[in-house]
């Protein structure tokens, strides 16, 4: 839904959002919204720019359709968590997948936040993981 100007419109598939289970809604710093979705039918993550919407699938080399956090970082990149496991950062033309240092992707991605230092921290259902300068540097498991 959007308010504007004193009344709501709905947006739905037929309007060109990849599904109907929105996620999470992300506007990054120029004003462009982002939609993640629990990751059911043709999902991927849709964006809102300039009236029209664009969708992004695994075939354009996103990790995983179902999308629980966006962050844009101070660089101007798109952090995309999936919540089944995946972490691809975007920057505006090549989804690249991010995995820690054993090679074992990211689980169940539920929040990306950046600090005032630049670093990416990342958590979920199965730890928390602190990116600097592309490096994951370590991992705090949940028991």
């Amino acid at each position: 839904m959007r308010y504007a100007d004193g009344s709501f419109t709905q947006f739905l598939v037929k309007d060109g959002l990849s599904e109907d289970m929105v996620r999470t809604i992300y506007t990054d710093r120029s004003g462009t919204i982002w939609f993640g979705f629990n990751g059911n039918r043709a999902s991927g993550l849709t964006v809102y720019k300039e009236g029209a919407f664009t969708t992004y699938s695994t075939a354009d080399g996103l990790c995983d359709p179902s999308i629980h956090a966006l962050l844009q970082d101070a660089t101007g990149k798109l952090w995309i968590g999936s919540g089944r496991g995946g972490l691809c950062v975007f920057d505006g033309t090549t989804f690249t997948e991010v995995q820690m240092a054993d090679g074992v992707p990211f689980g169940h991605v539920q929040f990306i936040v950046e600090d005032r230092a630049g670093a990416i921290w990342v958590g979920g259902g199965a730890g928390l993981w602190r990116i600097v300068n592309g490096s994951v540097e370590g991992m705090i498991l949940v028991e």
